[in-house]
């Protein structure tokens, strides 16, 4: 908390990621909305930065999200990613790097 007893929303941007971890960042434009794709957040921590952003299911249902929400996205029911605001929404996602096989 800070100093005046408000919580301070969680961000993956305030540090710079360890060498072991990958942070990309998703920009959605407001009344926009991202098709979603499970290998794109398999593994990945997700933290909405900034925006207000709906997750809509695969029966149309949707559930609301705001800024410091920490999601995981891997595996889940998931038909989009909505923009619910009128700014633009960033959201940021952590995960391991890809080590590269090595030869037997």
């Amino acid at each position: 908390m800070d100093r005046a007893g408000s919580r301070t929303p969680v961000s993956l941007l305030r540090h710079e990621p360890p060498s072991w971890a990958h942070l990309r960042l998703l920009l959605i434009e407001p009344d926009s909305r991202v098709a979603y794709d499970e290998a794109d957040w398999e593994g990945a921590l997700v933290v909405l930065e900034r925006g207000a952003i709906e997750l809509e299911t695969l029966d149309g249902s949707r559930c609301g999200y705001a800024p410091g929400a920490v999601l995981y996205l891997g595996r889940m029911p998931l038909r989009a990613i909505h923009n619910a605001g009128r700014e633009v929404c960033i959201l940021s996602a952590l995960s391991r790097r890809h080590r590269p096989k090595e030869p037997r």
